[in-house]
């Protein structure tokens, strides 16, 4: 990912857009409430100075205005003389308010006014009226300040319920989201074919699901917000600060480049510290891992000191990491605070100058206060969610990488469904991973019924054929036929369902013992008792505490107990055509025994392919093909190849002499 935003994290947006698209009307609830929730932030400092200008300290100041000078807002009082709000002397021109100062016919002393009685009083001598009768004087503000009170209280719950319902909206939103992208990137990998399997660890597909997923949806929980809700709070912190008075407004504006670049310099430092911690922090975890996994050879071999520096470096190394991150956020916040108390003095300053000027209220040098602590905020958090807004398009891109992959393991339009009889023929059969041949021109037949055995060494092609076999790959030359009929034109999930495979390391899936050999194929308990003694299975249901619905975890059976239940589940589905790809673990001579007998139950009447490794299965099947190298040199009964002294006997006598 590169370290800025890229055209690139658009088109990853748009593409994310596609999940969100069914979602819209969601965000049609969710602008409303947002900017619902913008105005009343917005509009809870102008009740600050409401309370204040109007109720707290309404003063006015005595005028005399001159011959043919017309000034809107006076109010008469006695005479000639009028009233002029103190709000409203700021909007005097400056030459106009100069000569009406320099020639006296504007006061500077501030008196409090009562219409009603038309009652003026010096504002520094209100405390000397005795209670009741200040209490009558400013009843009215009283009650205004008592409705302003209530208001305020009423916006601050709105407020509260507005901002609950905005988080759980886009919480909501993206687990639906979120949720839908995981069920179609699940159902999307069900559907690729095993090279793609086999090229990406499980690992990382398990990433891709979980951490990548979360990751998305940490922008919805926390970036969509900000995003949204972030921009407009700003824009109307900045447009009220210019109406209350633009001379004040221009300190925060003035300050705002530098909250920008800083914001940008911190976030650049910030990301490149976070990827060396993740980094790190990912070799932390495999080195653990390895270490934990390894630890009888570790100990077999003394190698504790030898782990443990290993380790040490590697811890050092990520508490230095995160060293550098506490210093980078420890100057961050301080500065941004710096720079908010900065803006403070010098309201303070300037407009403390214009408070005792006149030119500027109590009431509106309060509510600055306010907005100068909200105006920076926005780009502050914007700034914040931007390495959340990164990290969430990367795992974007990373799961779009799986949606786009191709390898999808579908028939042609062409293929049909047949009833497998259990003929098998390869024909000149080639076929390499990547470039690197693994089959040359295999060509065999196998007869329905007929069971067959597959050896050779390690890496010669045995269970290629069988991934061959099951439309895992198909060959990059030569033909295979099921029935005379070409694997291409066979529907391979039909065929799939004709054919059991017993894996030389079976997997049992978290669940009951029936459910493992079942494995979504019901089965009436009559067919249940004939798979559980066909597969020897009966003592070993009898021996666990719940029988058939006993929970089976990782340690609950031994491996040839696992072999059985493998059998089992293959013979669950009555297949035609058997797979067995034998294990190679010791097992003790009881289980040998029984799984002897299962494998004969499960072969009986079946076409059979085995990849041997005892003797014991081998004498079991009709012919053995002989594999080397990506060739068929030599096929026959187990004495006839014997008798040849070619690469099987020379395979017998390593194993068996």
């Amino acid at each position: 990912m590169a370290k800025g935003v890229k055209t690139y994290d658009w088109r990853i947006v748009l593409w994310i857009g596609k999940f969100v698209r069914p979602y819209l009307w969601v965000i049609g609830i969710l602008i409303p409430i947002v900017m619902l929730s913008v105005a009343i932030q917005a509009g809870l400092p102008l009740i600050t100075r409401t309370a204040i200008d109007r109720y707290i300290m309404p003063t006015y100041h005595k005028i005399l205005p001159p011959p043919n000078v017309k000034i809107e807002g006076l109010i008469p009082y006695k005479d000639s003389v009028y009233l002029i709000p103190t709000a409203r002397i700021k909007e005097l021109p400056p030459a106009l308010y100069r000569q009406l100062v320099a020639s006296g016919r504007l006061s500077l002393v501030k008196y409090y006014y009562k219409p009603s009685q038309n009652l003026l009083v010096r504002v520094d001598e209100l405390h000397k009226l005795p209670p009741r009768e200040l209490f009558s004087l400013r009843h009215a503000d009283i009650l205004g300040l008592y409705r302003l009170a209530t208001l305020f209280v009423i916006l601050i719950i709105s407020l509260f319920v507005t901002q609950w319902l905005s988080d759980y909206t886009v919480g909501w939103l993206g687990q639906k989201v979120t949720h839908s992208m995981r069920m179609k990137l699940n159902t999307h990998l069900m559907t690729l074919g095993l090279p793609y399997f086999h090229r990406n660890p499980s690992g990382r597909i398990l990433t891709r699901l979980t951490n990548d997923s979360r990751k998305l949806q940490e922008i919805f929980e926390s970036t969509l917000i900000v995003l949204v809700s972030e921009p407009f709070l700003f824009i109307a912190i900045a447009v009220v600060m210019w109406r209350l008075d633009h001379r004040l407004a221009f300190i925060g504006y003035g300050l705002l480049p530098l909250v920008i670049l800083l914001s940008n310099l911190f976030r650049t430092r910030f990301r490149r510290i976070y990827r060396e911690v993740r980094r790190l922090l990912g070799k932390l975890n495999s080195m653990l891992n390895e270490s934990f996994m390894g630890i009888t050879v570790i100990q077999l071999f003394n190698q504790q000191s030898h782990i443990l520096d290993k380790f040490d470096s590697i811890n050092i190394n990520y508490f230095r990491a995160n060293l550098k991150r506490i210093v980078v956020f420890g100057l961050f916040y301080p500065l941004m605070v710096v720079i908010q108390y900065l803006a403070v003095a010098l309201l303070i300053f300037y407009g403390g100058r214009s408070v005792l000027a006149n030119t500027l209220t109590i009431g509106v040098l309060t509510a600055f206060l306010s907005y100068l602590r909200m105006f920076f905020r926005p780009v502050q958090n914007i700034s914040a969610q931007f390495n959340v807004l990164q990290e969430g398009l990367t795992a974007a891109e990373r799961m779009r990488e799986i949606f786009e992959s191709k390898e999808r393991d579908i028939d042609p339009v062409t293929a049909k469904r047949i009833k497998v009889k259990g003929d098998i023929e390869f024909r000149n059969v080639h076929f390499a991973y990547n470039s690197t041949p693994v089959l040359k021109g295999v060509t065999f037949s196998i007869k329905a019924g007929e069971k067959v055995a597959l050896v050779g060494p390690t890496g010669a092609g045995k269970t290629t054929i069988i991934n061959l076999l099951l439309k895992f790959y198909l060959p990059k030359e030569g033909n295979i036929l099921i029935d005379g009929i070409d694997l291409h034109d066979i529907e391979r999930t039909h065929l799939r369902s004709q054919i059991g495979i017993v894996l030389q390391e079976p997997y049992l899936f978290t669940g009951t013992l029936r459910e493992n050999i079942e494995f979504g194929h019901k089965l009436s308990k009559r067919e249940l008792d004939h798979v559980l003694e066909s597969a020897q299975l009966k003592s070993l249901v009898s021996r666990l505490p719940n029988g058939l619905d006993t929970l089976i975890k990782s340690d609950t059976l031994s491996a040839g107990e696992r072999q059985l239940v493998s059998i089992a589940r293959t013979l669950a589905r009555n297949p035609t055509i058997v797979i067995l790809d034998e294990a190679t673990s010791n097992i003790d001579p009881e289980t040998e025994y029984l799984l002897q007998v299962g494998i004969r139950n499960l072969l009986a009447n079946r076409t059979g392919i085995i990849i041997a490794h005892r003797l014991s299965t081998i004498k079991l099947v009709d012919r053995i093909f002989v594999l080397w190298d990506g060739k068929l040199v030599e096929s026959g009964t187990h004495d006839e190849l014997l008798k040849r002294d070619g690469p099987y006997a020379t395979l017998y006598r390593l194993q068996y002499e």
